[in-house]
């Protein structure tokens, strides 16, 4: 049995996303500077949904965190500190940061600056003796308190993969299907949902 036009349309618009989730990660760990050597990736993750009725097509490209925001535009500085549970151990790892090694590293140049023999205060604990799982925690909340002071530049990776003439070929391969000229929308939400494309 044939496939009906809209089956052909939705398999049309299903690979279409697929595809751009597919480059819209690559785009992204590339503009994190992520090495492909050991095949170290963002824990962002994207996924799509689609939906395909007898005159349109939905797609929806929605990310797995609303940090995908923080990545394409950048951060102000001085500005609310984010969560530190979004930077805590999931985040280090990925990003391939060992806390222990950090925290210790902190507090050897707190005690040479300080001219101290012996750790004060706050730093009373050695961080050698740390669980990775305590160390990840403080070092979110370092992390935390740089980010809202300093910021974080923009890394945009979302424009360079929709600009690159796949959202032209997709509305021309719809279009050759029904047989007509067609209006591609394409819309971007300040959330999980990184762009929403109608045709």
């Amino acid at each position: 049995m044939a496939d009906s036009l809209q089956d052909k349309i939705e398999a049309v618009s299903r690979n279409f996303a697929r595809k751009l989730v597919q480059d819209l990660t690559v785009s992204m760990n590339e503009a994190l500077d992520f090495p492909k050597a050991n095949g170290q990736n963002s824990h962002l993750t994207f996924d799509s949904d689609v939906l395909v009725t007898d005159n349109s097509a939905n797609i929806k490209i929605i990310a797995s965190d609303t940090y995908w925001i923080n990545i394409e535009d950048g951060r102000g500085k001085n500005k609310k500190a984010p969560p530190s549970d979004s930077l805590g151990k999931e985040w280090q790892l990925s990003h391939n940061i060992d806390a222990r090694k950090i925290l210790k590293e902190i507090q050897i140049n707190y005690q040479t600056k300080n001219g101290l023999s012996k750790v004060k205060k706050g730093l009373s604990k050695q961080s050698k003796g740390l669980s990775f799982d305590k160390a990840a925690k403080q070092l979110s909340f370092i992390f935390a308190r740089s980010i809202g002071k300093k910021g974080i530049p923009a890394k945009p990776f979302v424009d360079r993969v929709l600009n690159d003439g796949r959202v032209k070929l997709f509305s021309q391969e719809i279009a050759n299907l029904i047989g007509s000229e067609i209006r591609t929308n394409i819309g971007f939400k300040g959330t999980t949902e990184v762009l929403k494309l109608e045709v």
